[in-house]
């Protein structure tokens, strides 16, 4: 498996919790909750790693695969992939369901760094 680019870590069910409570206050994080069959998901996974290398130490992605880890979605309402969801200061602030045009992806992100 190829490494992920910089900003950009698969991360497990347990995990999820730790690492949006812990995250610094005025980092966005972006989870990707996908799986392998879902083409949808590969389709923007370059945008999301674009925000990830575009604002380094300002927004980190965080890849969730559904199907290793199926009580997350479960948890969190998610009925459909993709689905992603963004944080910051420990809070969910907004979700998109299915795959969005880039400009989406961009504007929300440019939007939570200066909130």
């Amino acid at each position: 498996m190829a490494e992920e680019p910089k900003g950009v870590e698969n991360i497990t069910g347990p995990d999820l919790e730790r690492i949006v409570a812990e995250a610094d206050p005025e980092e966005v994080l972006i989870l990707d909750l996908w799986a392998d069959w879902c083409h949808p998901c590969k389709r923007i996974e370059p945008y999301l790693y674009e925000m990830a290398e575009k604002h380094p130490g300002r927004v980190r992605v965080l890849r969730l695969n559904i199907d290793h880890y199926p009580d997350v979605p479960a948890r969190l309402g998610v009925m459909s992939i993709p689905t992603i969801i963004f944080y910051k200061g420990g809070q969910e602030r907004w979700r998109y369901v299915g795959a969005r045009p880039k400009k989406d992806y961009i504007r929300k992100t440019e939007e939570l760094l200066q909130s």
